[in-house]
């Protein structure tokens, strides 16, 4: 059976904090806007604030509520992440473990698990090029559970005085196993501040 498949470009700029409250608890506050560039009224505005706990010296967790909003919906998702870092010389292996769950009008809640796995090499403390891959399993699911997207991305990182950190990247993310899948092209452009 053939599928039409849907091909998005698109533009994803952010702006994010993090504020250290004690040594192992942090806010996190984010701005988020996507816009597309394949039909009128393409875009998402996405806020988000969280809280993240230092589980131990690489280990961390975090809970965060994010809202997006497009042209005609609004959808609500919190989510948990739980992220741990392995250090090997100039390299940093990142595995995350996210479990999402979204509402939105007149859709089925949907409930995700998202493994997600980055790997940066350290130039020096203020370059740090990275690429990373993600899978999405969509879990109790009505029509049955399944693995229906990966997301792939590469990008690299500037960190300037320590507490601020731009990112610029690319994304490429693929549906399968839906009807007439999305492929996404992004160009991110990201700014990070911490104290």
């Amino acid at each position: 059976m053939a599928y039409a498949q849907e091909t998005i470009f698109q533009t994803w700029t952010s702006a994010g904090i993090e504020k250290k409250l004690s040594k192992k608890l942090s806010l996190l506050v984010s701005e988020e806007l996507r816009l597309g560039y394949n039909k009128p009224n393409e875009y998402s505005f996405l806020s988000e604030a969280g809280m993240k706990y230092k589980l131990g010296k690489k280990m961390d967790a975090s809970f965060n509520f994010r809202v997006t909003v497009k042209a005609n919906e609004i959808a609500y998702r919190p989510y948990i992440d739980l992220s741990y870092e392995i250090d090997i010389q100039k390299f940093t292996i990142e595995p995350r473990l996210r479990y999402q769950y979204q509402l939105q009008k007149n859709e089925p809640a949907e409930n995700y698990f998202r493994a997600k796995t980055t790997l940066k090499y350290e130039i020096n403390k203020q370059w740090q090029p990275y690429v990373s891959g993600e899978l999405f399993y969509h879990a109790f699911y009505y029509k049955g559970s399944l693995f229906d997207e990966y997301r792939l991305a590469a990008g690299i990182e500037h960190t300037y005085k320590k507490a601020h950190t731009i990112k610029l990247y690319y994304l490429f993310d693929q549906e399968f196993n839906v009807n007439n899948p999305t492929q996404r092209h992004a160009a991110g452009l990201a700014y990070e501040y911490e104290f």
